[in-house]
Order: structure tokens, then sequence, then C-alpha cells
């Protein structure tokens, strides 16, 4: 009931229309995936969000002996996986929303901004209920990133060259 599957959609339903308005940068049946890999705005958030992936990646992989080496017992540091994989499933939802009152450039400012502060936070976190709060975090940050990504792609380029995009 509350996703919104077409930009049009939101048109219907009274909603923010700044997605269904945003100009198609790009809007031919024709565009090919050599034409998107000219295009700059491309470039910067396959950029942007290749290198949160990275990210994400680092701390799935490291956060577990991260903890480990902070001198948790192992069913701890494995509930820091479960606290980062949490709040990326909350973030999904709650910068959908953000997204639609704020746009989703700013939106996904703030989850890379969430994510680099979880990450830096667990660093130098000084016991278990700090590490905690900050695998949240981070994965809060870093639940944001991939939908918001493929939004800015949808908003930047419009849906008919979206799979060439992506």
């Amino acid at each position: 009931f509350s996703v919104v599957s077409r930009p049009e959609e939101r048109e219907k339903d009274g909603g923010s229309t700044s997605t269904a308005s945003a100009s198609s940068t790009i809007d031919t049946p024709e565009f090919s995936t050599r034409d998107a890999l000219k295009e700059r705005s491309l470039w910067i958030i396959a950029i942007a969000s290749g290198l949160s992936f990275m990210v994400t990646t680092g701390i799935m992989v490291h956060i577990y002996p991260a903890g480990t080496d902070k001198g948790l017992e192992a069913q701890s540091a494995a509930l820091l996986i479960g606290a980062a994989a949490a709040g990326a499933a909350v973030a999904k939802i709650a910068f959908g929303a953000l997204a639609r009152k704020t746009g989703e450039l700013i939106a996904i400012q703030i989850a890379f901004a969430a994510q680099g502060l979880g990450t830096l936070a667990f660093n130098f976190a000084p016991g278990p209920e700090s590490m905690l709060a900050a695998a949240l975090v981070a994965g809060f940050g870093l639940g944001g990133v991939a939908p918001l990504s493929a939004a800015l792609l949808a908003r930047a380029f419009g849906p008919a060259t979206f799979g060439p995009m992506m």
C-alpha cells in the first residue's frame, strides 16, 4: 500500500511530484550502454555508490573478527553482523521516506554520512554496547545507499534508460 512503483503514481495520490516531474536527461529508446558510459552523472553516482559498496563489504567481512579482536565472545561478535543487517533493513524504509521529503541526493548524502560515522565509531568503540550501536549506525547508512543509488539513476535518466544505466 505504501510502495510507489512508478513516478506517475505520486501524481495520482497527491504526493510529491519531484520524481515524476524530474526531466529525463535522455529519453530515447535507442539509448545504449555505450551512450550510458559517456554520461558524467552516471560515473559520479557509480563511483560514490561503488565506494560505499566496498565499505559495506569490508564491514560485513571484518566486523566479526574486529569484534573478537576487541575482546567479544563469538556469539556477541556475531550479533554485530545482525545489528548491521537490522540497521540496513530499517534504513530501506526510512531512507525511502526521507528521499520523498528531501530528495534522493540529500538522502544519499545522509546515508553516506551515517555509514562513515558508524564505521569510524566502531573503530574507536570501547565496549560491546558502543560496538553494537556503531554497527547499527553503519548498517543504517549502508542500507540506504543501494535503493537511493537506483533512485538517483532513475531520477537523472528516466525510466526509458534505467536498464542501460544500471
